[in-house]
């Protein structure tokens, strides 16, 4: 799937979709995965070496926040 440059439109394409899959936490705005802020178990594309957080009643918040 990756070019030796990782410039293939398929990469880019992954890339892009990661990165947009971060959602800001409500208190001090660091990235939060999508997935976790969902409220599922894994993330898709990192699992657990994705930035953890959760959603919350009041938001959704970081690991750091909560």
């Amino acid at each position: 799937m990756f070019g030796p440059n990782y410039r293939t439109p398929e990469a880019s394409m992954y890339r892009r979709r990661m990165i947009a899959h971060y959602v800001p936490c409500t208190e001090c705005a660091t990235d939060v995965c999508g997935d976790y802020a969902a409220g599922k178990d894994t993330c898709r594309y990192l699992h657990d070496d994705c930035n953890g957080g959760g959603k919350f009643d009041d938001g959704v918040f970081c690991h750091y926040c909560r």
